[in-house]
């Protein structure tokens, strides 16, 4: 993956001496990959992930600095998959239907060291796999040229012609468009997270995923243990806004007595999401109506918005960093009223009358 090829690859030297390879920032295209570059980390990097995510989040951006996850691509990009099965079969079942031009694969027909020329067809072997996550990208990057409101400008990547192939991810490689669209190094994750591997300041720079707004999810906290997902489902379903459409939202379970319950802005039809600041105002309205059913259900619990808790917790991290000088005693103010500093020593004269007391 770092090298140009496998002549380039010495053994024998110091994996510091291939730092070239990786400032060439050579693409690297997965389908819900996060475990497999931390698989490949472990056996090819380091024995063992750091302890932490921004660590982890750090190492593996240093190694693979350019990621395309075709999981990103389909649920967090593409308006025309986001609602599907984006299992990696699924979505090259649905990918192929829509698929401009042919695709071709080449493979090495030298067998002298062992390689097979041919590829199998089934799904969960590593070649087939590699091909369906290719012809999922080339797909999705097709869908999203087309419809996209930029597609005609007279300038950025999307005017290209080769978008929606292999090459365009090299010229220009940090275009800002090409991470806006196509997602660039963010990875999928079981939560209500994309993994962001260029915000490796802080662990709370991971963006939520598309259609949510921290304002309009709302976290529970002290809820019974008897409480189970069918309790909060059932709690908040059947709601609609003033204008007639039913309110999506997403359970995220924390442990045994807190959850998340977050509205979630996504459509059923390529091109019928909300803009800007609509959607924004419909998922704020319909974070209003959760907010309401969970507080009349959960009465004995605490809830409060996602975006109010973020900020008490880095307040609090904030402080802990930071502590409170001590408050000044009653003697140290007395003394300071009589033009005696707390910082100034009281100077007697002659030697003390009463021993030091020893407690």
């Amino acid at each position: 993956i770092l090298a140009a090829s496998l002549q380039d690859v010495d053994l024998h030297k110091e994996a510091s001496l291939y730092r070239g390879a990786r400032n060439r920032k050579i693409p690297v295209v997965v389908h819900n990959g996060f475990m497999d570059l931390c698989f490949l980390s472990t056996h090819f990097i380091q024995q063992s992930l750091p302890d932490s995510l921004i660590d982890c989040k750090r190492m593996i951006h240093k190694y693979f600095p350019v990621v395309y996850d075709t999981k990103i691509l389909a649920s967090e990009c593409s308006s025309m998959y986001q609602n599907n099965d984006t299992r990696l079969g699924p979505l090259y079942e649905r990918v192929v239907t829509h698929i401009e031009g042919r695709i071709e694969v080449q493979t090495s027909q030298d067998t002298s060291a062992g390689a097979d020329p041919t590829i199998t067809s089934e799904e969960h072997f590593a070649d087939y796999d590699a091909y369906m996550t290719g012809v999922c990208y080339l797909g999705i990057c097709q869908n999203i040229h087309r419809v996209s409101d930029h597609a005609n400008t007279s300038s950025g990547v999307l005017t290209k012609p080769n978008v929606g192939t292999l090459v365009h991810l090299l010229d220009p490689i940090d275009d800002p468009q090409v991470r806006k669209l196509f997602g660039r190094n963010l990875l999928h994750q079981m939560s209500m997270y994309s993994l962001d591997l260029e915000a490796i300041k802080s662990e709370s720079d991971d963006p939520l995923c598309r259609g949510m707004n921290k304002s309009a999810s709302y976290r529970v906290a002290g809820i019974p243990t008897s409480t189970n997902t069918r309790d909060i489902v059932n709690s908040v379903s059947g709601l609609v806004d003033r204008l007639g459409r039913p309110v999506n939202f997403e359970v995220v379970w924390l442990d045994d007595t807190s959850f998340i319950v977050a509205a979630s802005c996504r459509h059923t039809r390529p091109g019928a999401e909300a803009q800007g600041a609509d959607a924004n105002e419909m998922l704020l309205e319909h974070g209003n109506l959760i907010y309401t059913s969970l507080k009349e259900r959960f009465r004995t619990s605490t809830v409060m918005s996602l975006q109010q808790h973020l900020e008490e917790e880095e307040e609090k991290r904030v402080s802990e960093r930071n502590p409170a000088p001590p408050q000044a005693s009653m003697v140290s103010r007395m003394l300071s009223w009589i033009g005696i500093g707390a910082n100034q020593p009281l100077v007697m004269e002659g030697p003390p009358t009463k021993k030091r007391r020893l407690d």
